[in-house]
């Protein structure tokens, strides 16, 4: 079981880094990549991370079993999944006719 806890934990940690690559990539198409962009994203990132262990944290604490942890782990994931409706497809773009 320590083991799927572990894939998971590290799973999870590579979607929040691959969320923050893809909000620079949305957000720099309007304002740009300087520093003062990539501050606000990850000073934002880590808020919505704090917020999300506080309430995990809460919901664990009142039942403490692995399902818990699954279930959590399973509204992360498709909250996390909503983040790609934010993204004009590439397609959109395109100025062919």
């Amino acid at each position: 079981m320590k083991k799927i806890l572990y894939t998971l934990v590290f799973l999870s940690g590579m979607t929040t880094l691959a969320i923050e690559m893809s909000a620079s990539r949305l957000v720099g198409a309007y304002f740009g990549t300087s520093n003062l962009v990539w501050a606000c994203i990850i000073g934002l990132i880590l808020v919505f991370l704090a917020l999300g262990y506080m309430i995990g944290g809460r919901w664990a604490d009142k039942s403490p079993v692995f399902s818990t942890f699954f279930h959590i782990f399973i509204w992360a994931s498709l909250a996390s999944s909503l983040f790609r409706h934010l993204q004009p497809h590439p397609a959109d773009r395109c100025q062919c006719i």
